[in-house]
């Protein structure tokens, strides 16, 4: 279990979580510009 924690899996993980984050931040935005 320990092993699925390494540093070279982080990185794209984070990545990815942040790119998620970042859209649903803004289709948040847009839908209360819509408003």
């Amino acid at each position: 279990m320990g092993e699925l924690f390494t540093p070279r899996l982080v990185e794209p993980v984070l990545t990815i979580l942040g790119s998620v984050g970042f859209f649903f931040l803004a289709f948040q935005a847009l839908k209360m510009l819509e408003r």
